[in-house]
């Protein structure tokens, strides 16, 4: 018997949902026990956010019954789960618990949480659970020496069940570097150090293969300074390189956002090398209103999928409320346009025209978001040609041609449609079979 003061339990892999958190998880490899019911569900919302599934989540609250010991047994045994997450306020049967804790970590990766390092975090532990709280300095070394990684924040608890599940497994720890910015690369030399983490010796070939393709004053060394105006073909031809240096095990890529910076460009660039390889990728892009249209910028993810549209996705749905709010849905037309300059005024122009309210759009929002964005809103609503155009694949819109505007003597026509998203044709086909037509 689980809790009592426990959120319950969940196994998505069979539909089991026996928790009062919002929604469902995703299957997958991670394993979560908590202590916290509070903890699990921030965890859910995190991970339904990046795409992260889990194997099992238990609450434990007071652990009346079932403690960690018992439950980390379990996840070692479970094919289904792959690593495993924990966060500890106390612990009631100490001798259990390492047992299976040194069970599980000679199998699989086990990190764990531990709050009430402090007194006045002890006190806050027994009034919540009535978990026992010994020594942190005690229990901090036991861990370790049974081959457990200790997290001191749930930001690392999270940063760690990112690399997990991105199923990527580093084969030693040496790190290039590529940075744009001297600065930034220092300070990711120093972190390594503190982290314990040797930076890469490159190779001669590795060496002339990016005296080639940088400038000729770039650092030589690692970190790979590809100097303040680097665009994505020289990010590019350095990504490659140092993934294919057979003494680098990994590559941080820093981007810090200058007058000649391209950032969508250079996150293309990576994700194209990235695909490419096998070793972990971890990207960094510096800065907010530069690197705002860079997919997943303040939480790039490990793997040969390095990057997320996760930030883009919170964008879309923002937008779709937006749309709603302004009228979609109530006979109100909005209109949507990525064009720039004289095009965009015309663009504005034609929109206006029509009686429907502008809202203008980055021309390097992705397609797949964008027609997210249309089906979500379930409305009538106007976008340009090249709007459409920008869809590609993910376009399955009805159009209704509503015209065509130019600014005389400036630019290019701009051809305005009326679109349907498919939300809004599903309903309509949905009534239309409900009446029999």
């Amino acid at each position: 018997m689980l809790g009592p003061n426990c959120l319950g339990i969940m196994r998505p892999g069979i539909g089991l949902n026996a928790t009062f958190a919002r929604g469902d998880a995703r299957s997958g490899s991670l394993g979560l026990i908590s202590q916290s019911g509070a903890v699990c569900t921030a965890m859910l919302d995190w991970a339904a956010a990046h795409g992260v599934g889990f194997s099992s989540v238990v609450s434990l609250g007071g652990s009346t019954e079932l403690d960690f010991g018992e439950l980390v047994d379990y996840l070692v045994n479970d094919p289904k789960t792959g690593h495993i997450l924990l966060y500890i306020e106390g612990v009631r049967d100490a001798r259990r618990f390492m047992s299976a804790l040194r069970a599980a970590a000679r199998v699989k990766p086990v990190i764990l949480m531990k709050a009430g390092r402090h007194p006045a975090g002890t006190r806050a532990a027994v009034s919540h659970t009535g978990a026992m709280v010994g020594a942190d300095d005690v229990f901090d070394a036991a861990v370790r020496r049974a081959g457990v990684v200790r997290a001191q924040s749930i930001g690392q608890l999270v940063a760690a069940a990112q690399a997990l599940s991105s199923n990527v497994r580093p084969q030693g720890d040496r790190l290039a570097v590529i940075t744009n910015g001297g600065g930034p690369g220092v300070m990711a030399a120093d972190r390594a150090s503190d982290l314990g983490i040797p930076l890469a010796e490159l190779s001669g070939a590795t060496v002339e293969a990016l005296k080639r393709a940088l400038p000729p004053h770039w650092s030589e060394g690692n970190p790979v300074d590809l100097i303040g105006d680097a665009d994505a073909k020289r990010y590019r031809a350095a990504l490659a390189a140092c993934l294919a240096d057979p003494g680098v095990d990994g590559v941080l890529v820093v981007l810090a956002p200058q007058a000649m910076t391209a950032p969508m460009d250079v996150t293309r660039a990576v994700i194209e090398c990235a695909k490419a390889s096998d070793k972990p990728l971890l990207a960094c892009w510096m800065g907010e209103a530069q690197v705002a249209r860079a997919p997943g910028r303040t939480a790039l993810r490990v793997g040969t999928t390095a990057l997320s549209y996760a930030e883009l996705d919170v964008r879309a749905t923002r937008i779709a409320r937006l749309l709603r709010s302004r009228g979609a849905g109530r006979g109100q037309r909005v209109g949507l346009c990525i064009e720039r300059g004289a095009e965009m005024l015309a663009a504005v122009l034609g929109i206006l025209k029509a009686g429907a309210a502008y809202l203008p759009l980055d021309p390097d929002y992705p397609p797949e978001r964008l027609a997210f964005m249309l089906a979500d809103a379930g409305a009538p609503i106007l976008i340009t040609e090249s709007t459409h155009q920008a869809l590609g694949d993910a376009s399955a819109f009805a159009l209704e041609p509503m015209g065509e505007v130019s600014l005389k003597g400036i630019g290019k026509p701009v051809h305005v449609h009326a679109v349907h998203g498919m939300a809004g044709r599903m309903e309509t086909a949905r009534r239309s079979a409900t009446r029999g037509e």
